[in-house]
């Protein structure tokens, strides 16, 4: 899916802040018998984001103002496992990446998160549980 958006009214007749938008996306869910299930699910993203900054230096004429369009996208990617090893036992793996990438007038960003978590869950004596 995605948009476009024309600009703001502007007195001074300059469209700077145009914006525009497309994204998408995906999920498969599946299982191997009774005991495996299976998630992969992942987005991608991609904006031109119109915008009007003051940018400053040490030097006259000290600031002015950057008109521009600031591409920034990214997406990311999560995989799941979750395998049930018996009543009250269990084991979960998730992994995720996201990848966030923005160049804008006056700031600009590359960004890689990485996650991976486990869990196993089993009974203990007397009905207590450790996760």
């Amino acid at each position: 899916m995605g948009f476009v958006r024309g600009p703001e009214f502007h007195v001074n007749g300059d469209n700077y802040d145009r914006w525009r938008d497309i994204q998408g996306g995906f999920r498969a869910d599946f299982a191997r018998g009774d005991r495996d299930r299976f998630v992969v699910q992942g987005d991608l993203y991609a904006e031109g984001v119109g915008e009007d900054v003051t940018a400053v230096t040490y030097s006259p004429p000290y600031s002015q103002i950057i008109d521009g369009t600031a591409p920034v996208s990214g997406g990311s990617i999560t995989g799941r496992w979750h395998r049930i090893q018996g009543e009250d036992r269990d084991v979960q793996l998730e992994a995720y990446y996201d990848r966030t990438k923005r160049n804008e007038p006056n700031f600009a960003e590359s960004r890689n998160t990485f996650d991976l978590d486990f869990l196993q869950r089993f009974p203990l004596p007397a009905n207590e549980q450790l996760s």
